[in-house]
């Protein structure tokens, strides 16, 4: 049986103490898999990049869009924005005597009654595309 310890394909992870195995890393980027949980750490400065809030990721990848050359690169920095965006709660579009609309989509979130009026689906916290709802 092969006895795991800290060196240099492994680490001591900083979220559950255990001995993990390094996937990836280079100088602001660890990626890593642990024994029983998986995390990734990503650090800039000695700041953990997960825990920023959605929309200071979204400006730094956009910065970051500025020194990519390849078109591939850009297209999956565009979709990761996309996803990031989603993961906001947003308030649907609701207007007087029609269905609440997803902001992202305009997929309805309401069910018409026969009477003209629109039920609300207020359980219904993420819409089938993924955009988070916000019923406040």
């Amino acid at each position: 049986m092969e006895t795991k310890s800290e060196g240099a394909n492994f680490m001591k992870c900083k979220e559950c103490g255990n001995i993990m195995k390094v996937v990836f890393a280079d100088i602001n980027y660890t990626e890593h898999e642990c024994e029983g949980c998986c995390h990734t750490e990503i650090t800039e400065d000695g700041v953990n990049i997960i825990n920023l809030k959605y929309e200071e990721a979204i400006r730094r990848i956009t910065q970051l869009k500025a020194f990519v050359e390849t078109r591939e690169l850009v297209i999956a920095l565009d979709l990761s924005i996309e996803s990031l965006k989603k993961q906001i709660p947003t308030k649907p579009i609701i207007e007087a005597w029609s269905p609440a609309l997803c902001p992202s989509c305009n997929a309805q979130l309401s069910e018409s009654g026969k009477d003209g009026y629109y039920k609300h689906r207020y359980s219904l916290k993420i819409c089938d595309c993924g955009q988070k709802i916000s019923w406040n």
